[in-house]
Protein backbone atom coordinates (compact mmCIF):
# COMPACT_ATOMS: atom_id res chain seq x y z
CA UNK A 1 0.00 0.00 0.00
CA UNK A 2 1.27 3.59 -1.20
CA UNK A 3 1.60 6.24 1.79
CA UNK A 4 1.51 9.70 1.44
CA UNK A 5 4.32 11.62 3.16
CA UNK A 6 3.67 15.31 3.57
CA UNK A 7 6.90 17.32 4.83
CA UNK A 8 5.57 20.48 6.97
CA UNK A 9 7.21 23.36 7.09
CA UNK A 10 5.92 26.46 9.10
CA UNK A 11 3.59 28.65 7.67
CA UNK A 12 0.72 30.22 9.19
CA UNK A 13 -2.42 31.54 7.19
CA UNK A 14 -1.56 35.01 7.77
CA UNK A 15 1.35 34.33 4.93
CA UNK A 16 -0.49 32.83 2.87
CA UNK A 17 -3.82 35.39 2.60
CA UNK A 18 -0.49 37.77 2.53
CA UNK A 19 0.88 36.14 -0.65
CA UNK A 20 -2.96 35.56 -2.02
CA UNK A 21 -3.92 39.62 -1.43
CA UNK A 22 -0.27 40.43 -3.51
CA UNK A 23 -1.28 38.16 -6.14
CA UNK A 24 -4.78 39.98 -6.79
CA UNK A 25 -3.33 43.45 -5.82
CA UNK A 26 -6.01 43.86 -2.75
CA UNK A 27 -5.28 44.24 0.53
CA UNK A 28 -5.55 41.39 3.22
CA UNK A 29 -8.31 43.74 4.95
CA UNK A 30 -10.51 43.75 2.54
CA UNK A 31 -10.79 40.16 2.54
CA UNK A 32 -11.72 40.24 5.97
CA UNK A 33 -13.58 42.70 6.62
CA UNK A 34 -17.36 42.96 5.64
CA UNK A 35 -17.32 44.43 1.90
CA UNK A 36 -19.83 43.44 -0.17
CA UNK A 37 -18.79 44.90 -3.37
CA UNK A 38 -19.11 42.04 -6.13
CA UNK A 39 -15.34 41.95 -7.15
CA UNK A 40 -14.32 41.22 -3.09
CA UNK A 41 -16.55 39.14 -2.35
CA UNK A 42 -15.32 37.10 -5.65
CA UNK A 43 -11.84 37.14 -3.94
CA UNK A 44 -12.74 36.17 -0.69
CA UNK A 45 -14.70 32.85 -2.42
CA UNK A 46 -11.70 31.93 -4.02
CA UNK A 47 -9.88 32.20 -1.10
CA UNK A 48 -12.47 29.91 0.58
CA UNK A 49 -11.73 27.24 -2.77
CA UNK A 50 -8.06 27.78 -2.37
CA UNK A 51 -7.65 27.11 0.98
CA UNK A 52 -10.24 24.56 1.18
CA UNK A 53 -10.03 22.25 -1.81
CA UNK A 54 -6.39 22.71 -2.26
CA UNK A 55 -4.80 23.24 1.37
CA UNK A 56 -7.59 21.03 2.43
CA UNK A 57 -8.42 22.90 5.40
CA UNK A 58 -11.73 22.58 7.23
CA UNK A 59 -14.61 25.06 6.46
CA UNK A 60 -14.84 25.94 10.37
CA UNK A 61 -10.70 27.09 10.61
CA UNK A 62 -11.58 29.07 7.36
CA UNK A 63 -14.36 31.01 8.17
CA UNK A 64 -12.33 31.95 11.48
CA UNK A 65 -9.61 32.63 9.56
CA UNK A 66 -11.92 35.67 7.73
CA UNK A 67 -15.05 36.03 10.44
CA UNK A 68 -17.16 34.46 8.80
CA UNK A 69 -19.56 31.28 9.79
CA UNK A 70 -18.86 27.79 8.29
CA UNK A 71 -21.72 27.81 5.88
CA UNK A 72 -20.66 30.86 4.45
CA UNK A 73 -17.34 29.51 3.50
CA UNK A 74 -19.48 26.50 1.79
CA UNK A 75 -21.14 28.87 -0.45
CA UNK A 76 -18.35 30.74 -1.18
CA UNK A 77 -17.01 27.42 -2.37
CA UNK A 78 -19.71 26.17 -4.47
CA UNK A 79 -20.37 29.22 -5.88
CA UNK A 80 -16.72 29.52 -7.46
CA UNK A 81 -16.70 26.05 -8.27
CA UNK A 82 -19.98 26.86 -10.32
CA UNK A 83 -18.52 30.07 -11.98
CA UNK A 84 -15.00 28.07 -12.70
CA UNK A 85 -17.77 25.57 -14.50
CA UNK A 86 -18.82 28.11 -16.72
CA UNK A 87 -15.59 29.39 -17.24
CA UNK A 88 -16.07 32.96 -16.24
CA UNK A 89 -13.11 34.82 -17.37
CA UNK A 90 -12.06 36.88 -14.96
CA UNK A 91 -12.75 34.41 -12.10
CA UNK A 92 -10.54 32.28 -14.51
CA UNK A 93 -7.97 34.44 -14.37
CA UNK A 94 -7.66 35.09 -10.87
CA UNK A 95 -7.82 31.78 -9.93
CA UNK A 96 -4.64 30.70 -12.40
CA UNK A 97 -2.79 33.61 -10.51
CA UNK A 98 -3.72 31.84 -6.91
CA UNK A 99 -4.05 28.30 -7.32
CA UNK A 100 -0.86 27.65 -6.76
CA UNK A 101 -0.29 29.26 -3.55
CA UNK A 102 1.45 26.50 -1.33
CA UNK A 103 -0.52 25.31 2.18
CA UNK A 104 1.38 24.05 5.62
CA UNK A 105 3.17 21.25 3.38
CA UNK A 106 4.89 20.81 0.21
CA UNK A 107 3.06 20.40 -2.76
CA UNK A 108 5.48 17.82 -4.71
CA UNK A 109 5.11 15.31 -1.82
CA UNK A 110 0.97 15.40 -1.90
CA UNK A 111 -0.82 12.57 -3.61
CA UNK A 112 -3.83 11.21 -3.32
CA UNK A 113 -4.58 7.32 -2.64
CA UNK A 114 -6.79 5.15 -4.81
CA UNK A 115 -8.64 3.79 -1.66
CA UNK A 116 -9.08 3.52 2.18
CA UNK A 117 -9.16 0.12 2.66
CA UNK A 118 -7.13 -3.14 2.05
CA UNK A 119 -8.32 -6.01 0.53
CA UNK A 120 -8.43 -7.82 3.92
CA UNK A 121 -10.49 -5.08 5.47
CA UNK A 122 -8.07 -3.08 7.38
CA UNK A 123 -7.43 0.54 6.93
CA UNK A 124 -4.29 0.98 4.93
CA UNK A 125 -0.94 1.29 7.10
CA UNK A 126 -2.70 1.95 10.35
CA UNK A 127 -0.46 -0.94 12.43
CA UNK A 128 0.67 1.72 15.05
CA UNK A 129 4.59 0.65 13.84
CA UNK A 130 5.08 4.42 12.57
CA UNK A 131 7.37 6.83 13.83
CA UNK A 132 5.15 9.63 12.17
CA UNK A 133 2.39 10.83 12.70
CA UNK A 134 -0.44 9.81 10.18
CA UNK A 135 -3.94 11.00 9.93
CA UNK A 136 -6.73 10.47 7.67
CA UNK A 137 -8.82 13.23 5.57
CA UNK A 138 -12.00 11.79 5.17
CA UNK A 139 -13.24 14.33 2.96
CA UNK A 140 -10.55 13.11 0.29
CA UNK A 141 -10.34 9.56 1.48
CA UNK A 142 -6.93 10.03 1.81
CA UNK A 143 -3.81 8.74 4.57
CA UNK A 144 -1.43 11.32 5.32
CA UNK A 145 1.83 10.59 6.91
CA UNK A 146 3.39 13.89 8.36
CA UNK A 147 7.28 14.22 8.53
CA UNK A 148 8.15 17.68 10.24
CA UNK A 149 11.49 19.39 9.39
Amino acid sequence: MEKINIEVYKRNWESIINDFTNRLNVRPIDIIEHNKKNDISEIRKLYCKLRYEVHMVSYNKIGHEIGRVHSTVMYSVSSINNLLILKEPSIVEMWNKVRDIPGDYIEEKRQRLPSIRNPNGSMNGCNGQSENIMIWDMRKATQLTIVFR
